[in-house]
């Protein structure tokens, strides 16, 4: 591979936890990194690609700019990552430690880490050494510490009453010389006292929400956004219409009456994105830290208004077969189920509450039931079809996967070859035995040769990767082929199988299965088959 077909990644990362010094800064990574590969000949005609997260911790991947670039590093588009140092590329050894070690030498991508004096092109098979591994521990321990100090700090403020939520609550502001208080906006705050006021009258919290939307009063999403607020939302026709689920929010929410309410879920571990749900004795609450738009005896009564409907209402609920799954082909939101005494329907909530194109017919369970029965058996019969034909292939595919295996053992041989062939050319020239142009001229066949090996050899272990992994793996073929002769749905196989189910119209129904790509290579394969 020449220098002209050999792309360079420059990786920048920089988090809040890392601070915004001069020494970590961006700026400072790019131009470390720019001059390193500026000073170095091997990388005269070389393109440079850039990718920089800012804003993003190092205790996992789930970065945009890196999922980018290992994307394209996957994909055989760069062949060199370069970082100001291992911390800059992440902070969790372990996986760290899994892409310079097995991924990276793997796809043939060169990983060089500056400050840390680290180029695998110098380190075959050493970047598990103990000082690389000790390194890349010390950072992982240090984001950690570093997480909790930052989680202490917080508590500690939350104890005080300050509000660490990014965004004001709805009905407030956040005051200008201080952003961890709250203060009256006197717009949104009117829409809070209408929610409550409404309840109060007796309305329901879907009447609520209807009277609202018919008013053309702003949701709190809605409101935020006409201000500035840029975060999406989910939308019906274009339009961010008020539900039960936030005139519920609101009534409910007990900083209306001036309490600041902090740490009701938590993370669960440095580096994750779930938060996990704590218990409400377990929330820090802070009465009386901001003005209230709603007073207590209000509050009061619109809880025991909603605890009476709760309990009136209390026979409808039920546990679904189909929980979470039934959503409506035209809003997107999930469908509300209930009881109609002897047949559990879902019906579309958005109806009841905004003038929209949604079904408003009931489906009945037992309906959906039997359609998705049907189709369970019959892709069942598609898995037993498949299995019989893959059982064959996995008897054939066996001497292929041996064949490449010698293929590539041959390719690291002849690689290894050319290798050595560079320092005898070497030798030679400083014996005299050859001149400067013959030396260049021959390291340059050299090298295109080793590169065209190295390229050959990576094909075909991608191919041989592909090989052993299609034929004997099928997740729709090992879990459909048993099903042919199901009877019962029950709430675990349709939540194992079904992704989602969308109504349309009661003879629209639109269902997305899980194992959807293994699926499509078995219609390929049964279309092959046909052919």
């Amino acid at each position: 591979m020449t220098n002209d077909k050999y792309v360079i990644a420059l990786y920048l990362r920089l988090s809040l936890d890392d601070g915004y010094g001069e020494s970590e800064s961006i700026s400072n990574q790019r131009g470390l990194l720019n001059h390193f590969v500026s000073s170095r000949d091997e990388f005269a005609r070389c393109e440079v690609l850039e990718f920089a997260d800012d804003g993003y911790t190092g205790t996992n991947f789930n970065r945009p700019a890196v999922t980018d670039m290992l994307n394209q590093a996957k994909n055989g588009k760069i062949h060199c990552i370069v970082v100001k140092d291992f911390s800059r590329f992440g902070r969790n050894h372990i996986e760290v430690g899994d892409y310079i070690e097995q991924i990276f030498p793997f796809l043939g991508v060169r990983f060089i880490s500056v400050n840390n004096n680290f180029d695998s092109k110098d380190h075959i098979m050493q970047a598990g050494t103990l000082d690389i591994a000790f390194t890349n521990l010390i950072y992982d321990y240090y984001s950690k510490d570093v997480s909790k100090k930052v989680t202490s700090a917080k508590h500690a403020k939350m104890r005080k009453g300050h509000y660490m939520s990014t965004t004001a609550l709805f009905g407030y502001r956040k005051k200008a010389d201080n952003k961890n208080r709250l203060e009256v906006d006197p717009v949104a705050a009117e829409y809070v006292r209408k929610v409550f006021a409404l309840c109060l009258e007796g309305k329901t919290t879907g009447g609520i929400a209807l009277e609202m939307n018919t008013k053309g009063i702003p949701t709190p999403m809605a409101y935020k956004q006409s201000i500035g607020y840029n975060r999406k939302w989910r939308k019906v026709n274009d339009t961010n219409h008020w539900t039960r689920a936030m005139v519920l929010s609101i009534l409910r929410d007990e900083r209306y009456i001036g309490s600041t309410i902090s740490g009701k879920t938590r993370v669960l571990k440095v580096g994750s994105n779930h938060r996990l749900k704590q218990s409400k004795n377990d929330w820090i609450v802070v009465p009386n830290t901001h003005e209230p738009i709603i007073s207590q005896d209000v509050f009061d009564e619109a809880q025991a208004i909603l605890g009476l409907k709760t309990e009136r209402s209390a026979y409808g609920a039920m546990e679904r077969l189909f929980a979470g799954k039934v959503k409506c082909g035209t809003c997107g939101h999930a469908m509300r189920g209930r009881y109609d005494r002897v047949r559990p329907f879902f019906f579309c909530e958005t109806t009841r509450i905004h003038k929209t194109g949604c079904i408003t017919d009931k489906v009945f369970e037992d309906e959906l039931c039997e359609l998705v029965l049907a189709l369970i058996r019959k892709y069942a019969e598609i898995a037993l079809c498949a299995d019989s034909i893959l059982v064959g292939l996995r008897a054939n595919v066996s001497g292929d996967i041996a064949k490449m295996v010698e293929d590539i053992a041959v390719l690291q041989t002849e690689i290894d070859k050319a290798k050595s062939s560079k320092v005898a050319l070497y030798e030679s020239y400083k014996e005299g035995k050859l001149t400067r142009d013959m030396y260049i001229e021959e390291k340059s066949r050299s090298e295109d040769a080793a590169a065209k090996l190295q390229g050959r050899m990576e094909k075909t272990k991608l191919e041989l990767e592909a090989l052993r992994g299609e034929p004997h793996a099928n997740q729709f073929v090992d879990s459909f082929k048993e099903l042919h002769k199901l009877v019962e749905l029950t709430p675990q196989l349709v939540n194992d199988f079904v992704d989602s189910i969308k109504i349309h119209a009661v003879n629209d129904i639109a269902i997305t299965w899980k194992f959807e790509d293994d699926y499509q290579r078995v219609v390929r394969l049964l279309e092959a088959e046909m052919k």
